[in-house]
């Protein structure tokens, strides 16, 4: 019953711009969680708390996927939290978020920690969280740092505001991008990006911010939660899970 509901996985637990190296998937917030060259798209702001609404539009420029979630930073830590039973779509049915409740899997929050080259894929509900390591090519990137390109920055009005709209692209200290997207920062909150923009095949993915924090949040709020069970394989944890479900105790 979640086979189908696995197909938004990477979309719902990832839901941010995405990233660009040519052979490789752009979503920044991919299967892996956030992408380390995420952060970068915030200029200075490094730490910060926010609500999030993704929409991702189908190549028709319709709405194929709308989600809220909240996002959170520490330097360069990431915190990006969604309920997949709030996600509107057309390929998500009344089953499968029913399902996904019934899992406990609803709940997903997302932790990239830098410093321990990996992404959590953390779900309360089920008390099990996915480890993830880097990639090696993520992490050698990240190791020698990013450098950041803003080209073509215009004045806009958004939403009845002034924003300036600029084309951003990150790239390895190799010269290969790893990520672009379109920015709109608004003056008001020191040139806060209140909106990002960004494609992946025939995908656009906007995600809009609002009730900004420029202050720290919680260190605590990037850790792992204690008593969880590890996995590092997404089919061995659903596995897992449907088996605690049945027999109520926690599957390897």
């Amino acid at each position: 019953m979640l086979i189908r509901a696995r197909i938004l996985f990477a979309v719902l637990t990832s839901a941010a711009v995405l990233v660009a190296a040519p052979a490789r998937a752009q979503f920044g917030v991919n299967a892996q969680g956030v992408n380390a060259a995420f952060i970068k798209l915030f200029g200075p702001h490094t730490n910060f708390t926010a609500k999030v609404d993704v929409q991702v539009l189908d190549k028709a420029g319709k709405d194929w996927l709308r989600l809220p979630g909240k996002i959170a930073a520490l330097e360069e830590k990431l915190r990006f939290d969604v309920d997949m039973g709030r996600a509107v779509s057309k390929e998500l049915p009344e089953f499968a978020i029913n399902s996904l409740k019934q899992s406990g899997m609803n709940e997903v929050i997302s932790i990239v920690r830098p410093d321990r080259k990996a992404t959590f894929l953390i779900y309360p509900g089920a008390q099990s969280y996915l480890n993830l390591p880097l990639s090696a090519d993520d992490a050698a990137a990240m190791q020698k740092g990013y450098k950041v390109e803003t080209a073509s920055s215009a004045r806009e009005t958004l939403q009845g505001k002034e924003r300036v709209r600029s084309n951003v692209v990150v790239r390895e200290a190799a010269g290969n991008a790893v990520l672009t997207a379109t920015t709109w920062t608004a003056p008001e909150l020191k040139n806060f990006p209140v909106q990002i923009e960004t494609k992946q095949d025939n995908m656009t993915i906007i995600l809009r911010f609002a009730d900004l924090q420029l202050l720290k949040p919680a260190a605590s709020q990037f850790e792992l939660p204690a008593g969880f069970t590890e996995y590092q394989d997404m089919q061995k944890m659903m596995f897992g899970i449907m088996k605690k479900m049945v027999s109520g105790t926690p599957g390897d």
